[in-house]
């Protein structure tokens, strides 16, 4: 269900935020670094709110006012934040008022808008950022399918019993 949408925020990184080296589902991993091995940073993890609230709009669409939150990680072992912090501002400078698009460019989520963020000193050789953003989730995988058919205009069929 999350799919879609974790992947169009994956490909939005890729396009337009080279500097980030890895996107990941958030799983608490910057409480475990020294348990997870090498790991090569800044990096961005995706966390979903938890539950998603779905409203029906008509017969199979629904959407979700939700958070999605984006926690941006780098590596530092001094107290000054200012390298996670510019990570975190460029990620925000792409998100704000971005919409998300699937594969087939159809929309899937309204324009992010940051509601809040934080920052996070406090675990071993890393700083996190969070950026949260508010968003509407659009649910259309139960619809069904319709292929569009280009029709020329200017061939008429005559009816030959008229």
């Amino acid at each position: 269900m999350y799919q879609d949408y974790y992947t169009a925020i994956q490909a939005v990184i890729a396009s337009d935020l080279t500097s980030i080296q890895n996107v990941d589902w958030f799983n608490h991993q910057y409480e475990n670094y020294p348990d997870i091995g090498a790991v090569s940073f800044p990096e961005v993890y995706v966390e979903f709110e938890t539950p998603v609230v779905w409203q029906t709009g008509s017969d199979k669409l629904q959407t979700a006012n939700t958070t999605i939150s984006l926690h941006v990680v780098a590596n530092n072992t001094s107290n000054d934040p200012s390298d996670v912090l510019a990570y975190a501002q460029d990620v925000h400078k792409v998100f704000q008022s971005k919409a998300l698009e699937n594969v087939n460019e159809e929309d899937i989520a309204s324009k992010f808008m940051r509601i809040e963020s934080s920052l996070n000193m406090d675990t071993d050789q890393v700083q996190v950022a969070i950026l949260r953003y508010s968003t509407c989730l659009y649910d259309t995988s139960a619809m069904n399918t319709y292929t569009e058919v280009m029709i020329d205009p200017l061939n008429i069929i005559r009816d030959p019993n008229l």
